[in-house]
């Protein structure tokens, strides 16, 4: 009997804390990344758009790739097509790409912090910064690019032609990744291996300037002059009053029709 009333005791106890809780909304997760909303019921979060964010930069940042716009702003039909600031955009994430988002988030921390160093000709810390950047995220292609970058200007250049191409391999829709790796293999004196890539830069972005000026004076350096004029005549179309763009005039009067 006494085992009986001290169960019903303690169930009536339950029960009365269970009435006197206080009703309303839960409380938000604390553990939430700043700036979204967790939303566990559902295959992805939801982002409060901040003033200057678009489509293809929340795809970026959530999933590595700007060309995610289309099928984000899919998965928000009732959105606009340039976002406003307050906005709520819902991201569509697997567990495995919810994973990648927060080991990007993880590292952008030691990775700012490296562009301000290399910004500041701080380039040993700023090495220090993106490496650990990279070891939080190995697949963060900015932390490679920039490292790259630090390795050129201090003369390490097989470091520098190493890290540029990961990184162009990693996001390979980037022509700017793929003309820096052509800058360092051609410093490297490998001119056919950065006339491929400084190619590939192009096939991204038919008008990328610095590729069309570094593949026609590769070409040129290489007596490959008709090859060359092409890129000198491609590059004085786009850019016809710089100094880049007199200096392909020059050259193309000079060699000829």
């Amino acid at each position: 009997m006494r085992r009986q009333a001290l169960l019903g005791a303690v169930l009536a106890a339950l029960l009365l804390a269970a009435a006197c809780s206080p009703k309303g909304p839960p409380e938000p997760d604390p553990f939430a990344l700043p700036g979204e909303a967790s939303a566990p019921e559902e295959p992805g979060l939801r982002h409060v758009v901040a003033g200057g964010e678009t489509w293809a930069s929340l795809a970026e940042d959530y999933y590595g790739d700007p060309r995610r716009a289309g099928r984000l702003r899919r998965a928000n039909e009732g959105l606009a097509a340039a976002l406003s600031p307050g906005d709520e955009v819902f991201v569509p994430l697997s567990r495995r790409q919810r994973a990648a988002f927060e080991r990007r988030a993880e590292a952008r921390a030691p990775y700012n912090r490296g562009l301000e160093q290399a910004r500041r000709g701080d380039y040993p810390d700023a090495i220090l910064a993106f490496e650990e950047a990279l070891r939080v995220d190995p697949g963060l292609a900015a932390a490679h690019y920039n490292l790259g970058l630090v390795y050129q200007r201090t003369g390490r250049l097989p470091l520098a032609a190493q890290f540029l191409g990961r990184a162009a391999q990693l996001q390979p829709y980037r022509a700017a990744y793929h003309y820096a790796h052509g800058a360092a293999l051609a410093e490297l004196g490998r001119p056919r291996t950065a006339e491929r890539a400084f190619h590939r830069a192009l096939d991204q972005d038919p008008r990328h300037l610095p590729s069309l000026y570094a593949l026609a004076s590769s070409l040129e350096a290489r007596g490959r002059g008709r090859e060359a004029r092409r890129y000198w005549r491609r590059y004085l179309e786009l850019d016809p009053d710089s100094v880049w763009g007199r200096e392909a005039r020059d050259r193309l009067a000079g060699e000829g029709p």
